[in-house]
């Protein structure tokens, strides 16, 4: 499984050079580049149970009273056993709601109280990278609670990333009217380490990975710093699920609306909270 993990990146990393080619896939390269480059190391600590158990330990006592973290029982090199925990994931909420049921999660309180987790655990030197629906669960017992599940994709923070992340949080727009300025965006983007010429694409770059908006499939990037990746990916798989979740809520009945800027401001909050 490890190598053919490892292959697929390589695949990924061939597959945006080919595509770059191409006016619609302008930027292909550089962002799947740095994209392979660091989930390569990563590859071999997602398929080793016993380096997840120890994330998953670790994780659990950073977030204990925050955030519900399954109790590891046994780890070996190829399986973990854990507790089991009562709840929904949100992949099968959203399933329900396609489904025409109106299941009250994952309202507004609790999907803030998800990211500032995540926010916190990034400003805490260990966070979980994979938080896809399947990865969150919406808890049963306390209202707005939220457990994480699976480990074996996490990030050590390096006093680099550190950097780009303050520089990250304490940039970040949150109003339409900074997410609009384009120059600002364009020397935003570059202070983090995503080299965007002019500030057409640099708008379709920040649309894209971090208020989870339409745009170009890749804008057209020049380059993207690979200690970046991991944060540009979360924030990205935040942003998009703010976006479904309420698209989907409001599908079934309940009011909600989705704010673009609520995964960035709960980076914001953790850093002034820290300083």
């Amino acid at each position: 499984v490890r190598d053919q993990y490892l292959d697929d990146l390589q695949t990924m990393k061939y597959l945006g050079e080919y595509v770059n080619h191409h006016d619609e896939a302008k930027g292909a390269a550089v962002m799947l580049g740095a994209l392979a480059e660091k989930l390569r190391p990563t590859v071999v600590a997602e398929t080793d149970f016993t380096k997840e158990a120890e994330n998953q330990r670790r994780l659990r006592e950073a977030l204990w009273g925050i955030a519900a973290v399954p109790e590891v029982f046994a780890a070996t090199t190829t399986a973990l056993v854990m507790e089991r925990v009562n709840g929904m994931t949100a992949a099968q909420v959203m399933q329900a709601w396609r489904g025409g049921e109106k299941l009250d999660h994952f309202g507004p309180g609790q999907r803030r109280n998800l990211y500032s987790i995540y926010a916190r655990m990034v400003c805490g030197g260990l966070f979980q990278a994979d938080p896809h629906p399947g990865n969150i669960m919406s808890l049963k017992e306390t209202e707005d609670a939220i457990c994480l599940l699976d480990f074996g994709q996490c990030c050590e923070v390096t006093p680099q990333q550190q950097i780009l992340f303050h520089t990250f949080a304490v940039g970040a727009p949150t109003s339409k009217f900074e997410a609009n300025n384009q120059e600002r965006n364009l020397k935003w983007l570059k202070s983090l380490g995503i080299e965007v010429h002019t500030p057409e694409p640099a708008q379709a770059a920040a649309n894209l990975l971090f208020f989870g908006q339409k745009s170009p499939m890749f804008p057209d990037t020049k380059a993207i710093d690979p200690e970046l990746t991991p944060l540009l990916l979360l924030v990205l798989y935040l942003s998009r699920l703010e976006n479904k979740v309420v698209e989907l809520r409001k599908a079934v009945g309940f009011e909600d609306e989705a704010n673009p800027f609520a995964v960035l401001r709960a980076f914001r909050n953790q850093i002034a909270a820290k300083l």
